[in-house]
């Protein structure tokens, strides 16, 4: 019996030895087993959702880039119309009001066929309700108006200290102030 327990201890292979020091410290290292595939398996869930992160702010960013290449293609393609001296004369005509030389010019008050973009603000003098509501008027416009309005105020004899009205003068006022105009 000796010579049995002899021959296991002295003469038994490392395999042997590595498996009965396995059992005698069994706890701790299915712990140390455990903690490192815990780890492994965290390690992992962040790559994966790192992955799918940026895969989806890929595919945004693959988005915003056809929507900014196709608003780079109408900006191009308004700078070329801005080149075509016909699209600048009708620009011109259209949003200033020019006209060639000999043409005169007939703006339509309360027209059913109204034409252009503007065609609430159509008349050479603001109306009372373009002034009231807040609508930006042309330059030209606003210039006639206030020079309109500055002659109304003298004209009147405000010397007594009151405020100047800010009412818009009716069409009837401003026909009589352009033919004064006209006068003199």
């Amino acid at each position: 019996m000796r010579e049995s327990q002899g021959s296991r201890g002295a003469g038994s292979s490392p395999m042997s030895r590595a498996a009965y020091s396995i059992k005698q410290n069994g706890p701790i290292s299915f712990f140390a087993a455990l903690i490192i595939v815990i780890f492994c398996l965290i390690q992992l869930f962040t790559t994966v959702q790192l992955y799918v992160k940026s895969t989806s702010e890929l595919s945004s960013l693959k988005v915003q880039e056809a929507s900014l290449a196709a608003r780079k293609a109408g900006l191009e393609n308004e700078i070329s119309r801005w080149n075509d001296k016909a699209y600048v004369v009708a620009q011109a005509r259209e949003r200033l009001g020019f006209v060639y030389p000999g043409e005169q010019s007939i703006i339509l008050e309360n027209s059913k066929h109204k034409t252009g973009p503007s065609a609430s603000g159509s008349s050479n003098v603001p109306s009372s309700s373009a002034a009231s509501s807040g609508q930006k008027l042309p330059w030209y416009k606003e210039m006639l108006y206030s020079m309109q309005k500055a002659d109304t105020t003298d004209t009147k004899g405000n010397n007594d200290g009151s405020k100047p009205s800010d009412r818009i003068p009716s069409q009837e006022e401003q026909q009589r102030w352009l033919n004064r105009r006209n006068r003199h």
